[in-house]
């Protein structure tokens, strides 16, 4: 079995269609070990609150029941505090978010692919050794 590390960009597209959201499905089917840091739930939380809240995309029941089954995704946990040191050191030299490069500072330091749909950070990372980190869903 795989092990990835998943943003909130793609765990969003297992419920709402979007662009890829067909790539996300297959992906999640095919039995992956997926792994996060913990903040993506958070991160996943504030996507459907925009959704519902500014964007009106989504009612306000729709987005409870959004973040209770992205609950129960069959998701491995690991700690910000184990992986902000290196974040930090990332967005610095990418000119990217803390938040976005603690996904990649879990896939470098778990040696496993991020799965993602942030094509600003790939770019961001294609002239760097964390490029092998990183797939874009739409190549899955």
């Amino acid at each position: 079995m795989s092990r990835y590390v998943v943003d909130a960009s793609i765990a969003v597209k297992l419920y709402i269609p979007e662009v890829h959201s067909q790539n996300v499905v297959q992906f999640f089917s095919d039995q992956h070990d997926l792994i996060v840091p913990d903040l993506m739930l958070a991160e996943f939380g504030n996507i459907i609150w925009k959704k519902v809240r500014l964007l009106g995309e989504l009612t306000s029941d729709e987005g409870k029941k959004i973040i209770a089954a992205a609950q129960t995704l069959p998701l491995g946990y690991y700690s910000t505090i184990d992986l902000i040191t290196d974040a930090f050191e990332i967005a610095l030299n990418a000119q990217r978010t803390v938040y976005d490069c603690l996904y990649v500072a879990l896939a470098a330091s778990q040696g496993c692919q991020l799965m993602t749909d942030d094509r600003k950070l790939n770019a961001a990372l294609q002239q760097t050794s964390l490029a092998a980190f990183l797939t874009l869903i739409e190549n899955y």
